[in-house]
């Protein structure tokens, strides 16, 4: 099987902080949420992430503070990356899922599906990866998540790998759970995901660039998780998912994947 792993955070090269104190988180989302459309909420943002990767302990202050919900009045009154990144990270520290409330979830969906910038587009379909880590399938999927997925990889011209990638991953984590899976393998794209490798193997037939490696192995670890019996409910769910993979096409690609050289890519594919 593939191997479960958190969407990463919304980081961006902030230089580390000192070790955050309590007064100073509260003064700080107190100015996010008193005025969430302002340059003020907008520089308090900045420093409540800068807070956030510092320290091992800054991620539950911030919880506690009220942090999540802060971002989310910011993001939901000026969709601004600021607000995202901030949520994408705390969405990879433990603890964090309860704050997450449907509302910020439905958010972090619209802002993510509206942009027209790539990294936004990254940042909200790994927080939402994030929080399926952290068994937070109930809010992620209701908040219409696997459906915006499954329209990046369909519309997957118009997207940048980073943003194919995230989309795979998070219907990836999916197939680890028996709460999502069965709903994840029904709307998988195979047709989809076969062209995008197809895609990906014409520009670079050995992955040898990095790039064009990890849409393979994310691409194929979605198709390996998928295909695991494990989590299935009822054997004929299994088949159907099973039928509609033994395509020409993808078994195709699945061969020519297992000729790129790439041990990596090479065992997904055989998988």
């Amino acid at each position: 099987r593939g191997e479960q792993t958190r969407g990463g955070s919304g980081d961006r090269g902030m230089a580390a902080a000192a070790a955050p104190q309590p007064r100073d988180i509260a003064t700080l989302v107190q100015a996010c949420t008193q005025s969430p459309s302002s340059s003020a909420a907008r520089s308090a943002l900045l420093h409540l992430h800068s807070l956030c990767r510092s320290a091992p302990q800054a991620s539950h202050l911030l919880t506690q503070a009220g942090c999540v919900s802060a971002a989310h009045q910011v993001l939901a009154a000026t969709d601004s990356s600021e607000a995202l990144g901030l949520l994408w990270s705390m969405s990879a520290c433990e603890g964090t899922l309860p704050h997450f409330t449907s509302e910020a979830l439905w958010d972090v969906v619209r802002v993510g599906r509206s942009s027209r910038d790539s990294w936004r587009k990254t940042a909200s379909l790994s927080t939402l990866h994030n929080l399926l880590c952290y068994e937070g399938h109930d809010g992620v999927l209701a908040a219409g998540s696997l459906e915006f997925a499954v329209d990046v990889l369909n519309a997957q011209e118009e997207h940048e790998s980073s943003v194919l990638c995230a989309a795979a991953k998070l219907l990836d984590q999916c197939c680890f759970d028996s709460r999502s899976k069965h709903t994840a393998v029904q709307r998988i794209p195979i047709a989809s995901i076969t062209h995008l490798l197809e895609r990906t193997l014409e520009l670079d037939p050995t992955a040898s660039d990095p790039t064009a490696a990890s849409v393979l192995e994310d691409c194929l670890s979605l198709l390996w998780n998928a295909s695991d019996d494990v989590f299935f409910s009822e054997a004929t769910a299994w088949k159907r998912l099973t039928e509609r993979m033994c395509s020409a096409p993808l078994l195709g690609v699945l061969a020519r994947c297992v000729d790129t050289g790439q041990p990596g890519i090479q065992q997904a594919a055989a998988a």
